[in-house]
């Protein structure tokens, strides 16, 4: 036993951390070969993306990742997230399918650069007040709070997906930012599960998750000229 290791919590799985680098360390040979096979597979998508749906998916990797730490919460919380994980996709489906089919005057009327600054500060406080959700002892008021917190990430996704996609004469556009959003969603479930989560806990991953959307607001709207 080693006193020096870190050790598991709730916040900080670091035992999933050194699992993943026992079932590593079995196979050597071929442990750089997979390595450099997700870099491949997650790479190329990202060099097809154009800068225009850059924002697309860098929300959509954030939000599939925020999915992921959801779902954690909801198993430290209550025990069990196979019961509930239907709810919690449903509520991330519905902000999407709100946020993209729904024309708010409101929203609408927000330069589009601040939606991106409103989500990218929707998980910097959500990170800020990670701890107090994850000492929550009723169910049903977590349950609540997790649901919301799901919705409303994805509302203001799906409505930059409809920014993107309306009033374009090219019949290219809605495809290539769907396309976008795929990519993006596939990266952020394997960045978030088997790497952020492993070897930086929780808490850190979700304050990663602003960085995601901070660089799809540099590299999408700002340098978009």
């Amino acid at each position: 036993m080693d006193p020096a290791i870190r050790q598991n919590n709730s916040s900080f799985p670091v035992a999933c951390f050194h699992f993943q680098s026992y079932n590593f360390s079995k196979s050597l040979n071929e442990k750089v070969p997979s390595i450099v096979l997700l870099l491949i597979l997650f790479a190329v998508p990202v060099t097809a993306v154009k800068r225009r749906n850059m924002i697309m998916y860098f929300s959509a990797s954030a939000l599939a990742g925020f999915e992921i730490i959801i779902l954690l919460i909801i198993q430290l919380i209550i025990g069990n997230m196979y019961q509930l994980t239907g709810l919690v996709i449903a509520g991330l489906m519905a902000g999407l399918s709100v946020g993209a089919g729904v024309s708010f005057n409101t929203l609408n009327s927000v330069p589009f650069r601040l939606r991106s600054a409103v989500l990218f500060s929707f998980y910097i406080c959500f990170g800020l007040i990670f701890n107090h959700i994850l000492s929550l002892r009723s169910e049903v008021p977590a349950i609540i709070i997790l649901v919301i917190s799901a919705f409303l990430p994805a509302l203001l996704t799906g409505n930059i997906f409809r920014e993107l996609t309306m009033y374009k004469d090219s019949k290219s556009v809605s495809p290539a930012t769907y396309s976008a959003d795929l990519a993006g969603s596939a990266f952020g479930f394997i960045f978030l599960a088997g790497f952020t989560v492993p070897a930086f806990g929780i808490r850190v991953s979700i304050f990663l998750l602003s960085l995601l959307i901070f660089a799809g607001f540099l590299f999408g709207t700002i340098r978009n000229k």
